[in-house]
């Protein structure tokens, strides 16, 4: 690299002290032999559903190649060639920025494409789901870049990267080209964390410090008195890489801890909408780490930083047991404030005697507010019909628009609205007769509407002391910010700073 001065490597000594969550009986978790991780009834093959959005994708790029500019999947005019000079998708990278995120002392998020972020908590670095090249060359390649300076090992070296965090084992989330650079190249080979079932992968990929943790089991790191913890928690998803060796192996997100801040990002992974368990599940999980921070006090909540997927989408039908929509990790910000005030009463007394948070004293907005959204999980490789900020474009051309139609209406209105909306497409759906299997005019099914009329559902338990204008104004404010601020650009940094919102407001 040729910085403006040498940066230096710093060969660190890291704690690590990995041991059950001390609330485990509270929180159990049990597994099959197959590590069926989903929390639904039905059982799905996971492999066939996988084939089917492949199968989308093959078509979608069929059809483009007849001019169909509907298939696009930079539909905005984004151009992933043009990274330098267009903003819309990349903030560029130079060997400056590298050194100004090695000397910023603050919290922070760099999204690098599809669900790698580079995440730092209390100096610590940490890395989620490491991809950097092509799924599956020629079929399946990336549609946005990445930049050669990542790929590099000189920069990996520079940032003196700690740990590596996996959520799961499929090939957008585990590349082995990309995970052996940092086992076999770097000057100090990096921790990795994985889930359960998944240690033989790694350690035959070169790592040798390879922690494999269950759910709700816990790692600690120490640096100079320094300290982050990293807590694997439920995800409701599927693992394998290939047809036989689907479910092998467990699927998590993670809690990671500045125990020097208020800092607690959440790193969803793969995840379908959380049952209203495993929602109370990591509302607890989240207590109990907060409460090992040195600054845990009555009055000091949280900052959580909800890192959620977005989508695929579309193909709701076969995707809704394994992936969220973007509406549901909206509504996953909701349902954790609505759990973390409406814990059962029996792990309520367990937390106060142990936690100094004073739950009967904080409302359902004061939690909401210390939430922070932020959508990764895309931009980068096709899923089935999705298209370039899939998610972004849904709430700006499809729910937003609804929103400003009925400037100072009520939630009623808004409701009658969605609802007309979706008598309109059952109406559209049943003159065609058939099924459009790669959805070629792009309409949005009824999967849309009925999330939002529960999205609005859930506002009025945020706010239940307010009118229906007053949630209208609220929930049109909140998906206003998400649009322009959840959905970070490629290689952008997003710093997290004590932030201490005043009562009523959403912080900026």
């Amino acid at each position: 690299m040729n910085g403006e001065k040498e940066i230096k490597v710093l060969n660190k000594p890291i704690k690590v002290v990995n041991h059950g969550f001390s609330q485990q009986e509270i929180i159990k978790t049990k597994f099959s032999k197959k590590y069926t991780c989903t929390d639904k009834d039905e059982k799905k093959n996971h492999s066939i559903e996988a084939l089917l959005i492949f199968l989308e994708t093959m078509i979608k790029k069929f059809l483009r190649s007849f001019g169909l500019k509907k298939h696009l999947y930079f539909s905005k005019g984004e151009d992933k060639k043009d990274k330098d000079k267009n903003d819309k998708i990349f903030q560029k990278i130079d060997d400056r920025k590298i050194q100004s995120y090695i000397e910023d002392t603050e919290d922070s998020i760099v999204n690098i494409g599809h669900a790698t972020n580079l995440i730092k908590s209390n100096g610590f670095k940490i890395l989620t789901d490491p991809v950097f090249n092509n799924l599956q060359w020629p079929l399946y390649r990336s549609q946005t870049e990445t930049d050669p300076l990542w790929e590099n090992k000189e920069t990996w070296n520079a940032i003196d990267l700690d740990v590596i965090v996996i959520s799961h084992n499929h090939r957008d989330h585990v590349d082995a080209k990309t995970l052996k650079m940092f086992a076999k190249k770097l000057t100090k080979q990096p921790m990795i964390i994985v889930p359960e079932g998944d240690k033989k992968l790694f350690t035959k990929m070169g790592f040798k410090n390879v922690q494999e943790l269950k759910w709700y089991e816990q790692i600690e790191l120490e640096n100079n008195r320094k300290k982050t913890s990293i807590t694997a928690v439920a995800a409701d998803h599927w693992s394998g890489r290939g047809v036989s060796d689907a479910e092998k192996s467990a699927t998590s997100g993670y809690l990671i801890n500045n125990l020097g801040n208020s800092n607690i990002f959440y790193f969803a992974g793969d995840t379908a909408k959380l049952s209203n368990k495993r929602i109370a599940d990591l509302a607890v999980a989240m207590f109990f780490v907060h409460q090992e921070k040195n600054n845990a006090s009555k009055e000091n909540l949280p900052n959580f930083i909800n890192i959620e997927p977005d989508g695929p989408n579309y193909s709701r039908k076969d995707m809704k047991s394994t992936h969220q929509s973007i509406i549901e990790s909206v509504m996953s910000s909701f349902r954790l404030a609505i759990a973390m005030k409406s814990l059962p009463d029996a792990l309520k007394t367990g937390i106060k005697n142990q936690c100094a948070l004073d739950l009967e004293k904080i409302t359902h907005k004061e939690l909401f507010e210390k939430i922070e959204l932020t959508i990764t999980h895309h931009n980068k490789y096709e899923l089935g019909p999705d298209r370039f900020n899939e998610g972004k474009n849904i709430l700006e051309d499809k729910i937003l628009p609804i929103f400003k139609a009925i400037n100072g209406g009520t939630q009623s209105d808004i409701i009658d609205a969605l609802k007309a909306k979706f008598e309109a497409l059952k109406e559209f759906e049943e003159t065609r007769k058939k099924e459009n299997y790669v959805h070629a005019s792009r309409y949005y099914k009824d999967w849309l509407y009925e999330e939002m009329i529960e999205l609005i559902d859930l506002t009025q338990k945020i706010l239940p002391d307010s009118n229906q204008e007053g949630q209208f104004v609220f929930l049109q404010k909140y998906l206003e910010k998400v649009s322009q601020k959840a959905f970070p650009k490629i290689n952008e940094m997003i710093e997290y700073k004590e932030i201490k919102s005043e009562k009523g407001e959403i912080r900026e």
